[in-house]
């Protein structure tokens, strides 16, 4: 699975392009589908096909692409995009282009700006590595590693307070239930 992160400004221009692979989805019955944890990586070719789509329907604003690999010819097929930034954007905003910026500068200073393409590779992930790594195989489990030196990043982690550190401990643990209850050994299917 990819997840592909755009915005198109209102004079057409395709100005913000991410990409990432998605390593875990969620399974609860009102969540599954969204993604648990990504890696940033520049899919060029997807990159491409969705800024081309974007352009050809006169699209305006942000899209959010969730694109299949087919595992019979390596092929990624656009299955749906999401008239607005995804519910996990912030995987965007850690690999360094901040989804607000292209919004303000668009829509309030009314200025252009220069496409940006992410190509930073981080780990952004909601669930704790111990549990990442249990639905993983060998050859994912060392790119996570390898990427995870640089940084996890969390959208509700944040070190301000003792109870905002607390509350972010009880959100990663409860990863731990949910994941037992509804996806409780890894799949080859993911399901």
């Amino acid at each position: 699975m990819r997840s592909i992160t755009a915005y198109v400004d209102q004079r057409g221009e395709v100005t913000l392009l991410a990409t990432a692979q998605v390593l875990l989805q969620e399974h609860t019955p009102l969540a599954i589908g969204n993604p648990a944890a990504m890696i940033t990586t520049p899919y060029p070719d997807l990159m491409a096909q969705a800024e081309r789509l974007l352009k050809h329907v006169n699209y305006r604003g942000f899209a959010n692409f969730d694109v299949k690999v087919d595992p019979r010819d390596g092929v990624g097929k656009f299955f749906e995009v999401n008239p607005r930034i995804g519910r996990n954007n912030y995987y965007v905003t850690a690999a360094g282009a901040n989804v607000a910026e292209f919004i303000t500068a668009d829509l309030i200073e009314e200025r252009p700006m220069e496409q940006v393409v992410v190509r930073n590779e981080i780990l952004y992930s909601v669930v704790p590595m111990v549990l990442l790594r249990r639905y993983l195989n060998p050859e994912m489990r060392a790119l996570v590693k390898r990427v995870a030196r640089k940084g996890v990043f969390h959208p509700m982690v944040n070190r301000d307070t003792l109870k905002r550190r607390a509350y972010t401990y009880a959100i990663r643990a409860n990863q731990f239930r949910k994941y037992a209850k509804y996806y409780p050994k890894p799949t080859e299917s993911g399901f």
